[in-house]
């Protein structure tokens, strides 16, 4: 799939403009970004892509909040991004004092036993290594449940970094989905490297959940706005009586949004985290 990159140069206000513009583009059907000293990048499928829709947008934000912004456009063919990542590797990073999640090219720095679960990645990207805020809190929340045997999905699985802490803390069965051949190529070399090989890696969107004929007590789904309002219904359709579904990947003002979604399907809202504005949280059927 090729993507188009929008490179975004932010002067005054450049902070709080970055967060509002991310909000809106994610609206507008941007599906990551990447943050730089100037401001940030932002990618969308080629086919999503309106020219205008990013150009209201920027005119909107530089006359609302008296900021200037300087932008540019690139069109980006398909890749391997995991290749693309490993050039530039990822530091490790520990979450909760518990976990730790490292390059291969620094396994034999984490042999020492400190933490209690230890993931290794290769290669990596940089949404799903566990440097997003969002991959950080879902991890956490792996953490905090208790999975012994319980059925677990990782939709939008990525590195497959939330499936692998799920199978290392005894969940089964495990199935990660993406909808990015790159990232199931990626996620089944991840689970092989991490002795969890049993992890079903399906390319696939949330459409396929439903041939799995599987229902799961654990679903997690890191993804983004637009994507978990419209998917909330399917992933509800495969959760078993008393089970719980995650979601993040949004904003703190998109939590009503969220929740309404769920409520409206039969969920029961449970909890949530925040950081940086960015919110994971909690629903249980």
């Amino acid at each position: 799939m090729d993507y188009h990159k929008i490179t975004l140069k932010i002067t005054d206000n450049a902070g709080f403009v970055k967060d509002i513009l991310m909000s809106y583009l994610g609206d507008a059907g941007f599906e990551s970004f990447e943050e730089t000293s100037l401001g940030f990048n932002a990618y969308i499928p080629e086919n999503l892509y309106d020219k205008s829709t990013l150009l209201s947008i920027i005119n909107d934000a530089t006359e609302t909040y008296n900021c200037q912004i300087a932008y540019r456009e690139e069109l980006v063919k398909e890749q391997n991004w995991n290749a693309v990542w490993e050039q530039n590797s990822f530091e490790p990073i520990e979450v909760d004092d518990k976990l730790v999640i490292y390059p291969t090219s620094r396994k034999q720095e984490y042999q020492d036993g400190k933490f209690k679960y230890y993931i290794e990645l290769n290669p990596v990207q940089a949404f799903g290594s566990g440097y997003h805020e969002t991959t950080r809190m879902m991890l956490s929340y792996i953490m905090e449940e208790e999975l012994e045997n319980k059925a677990f999905l990782d939709m939008g699985c990525g590195t497959a970094v939330l499936a692998i802490l799920a199978r290392k803390r005894n969940a089964l069965p495990v199935v990660a989905i993406d909808i990015d051949h790159w990232s199931t190529e990626n996620a089944i070399d991840n689970a092989k490297i991490n002795n969890v090989s049993d992890i079903q890696v399906v390319l696939g969107d949330a459409s396929a959940i439903e041939s799995l004929r599987t229902g799961f007590d654990c679903i997690f789904a890191n993804i983004n706005r637009n994507i978990l309002t419209q998917d909330i219904p399917l992933y509800v359709n495969s959760l078993t009586k008393g089970g719980s579904l995650f979601v993040s990947g949004f904003y703190a003002e998109d939590m009503d949004i969220i929740r309404k979604v769920a409520e409206a399907v039969g969920l029961e809202y449970k909890s949530h985290k925040s950081e940086n504005n960015w919110v994971a949280a909690k629903f249980s059927k």
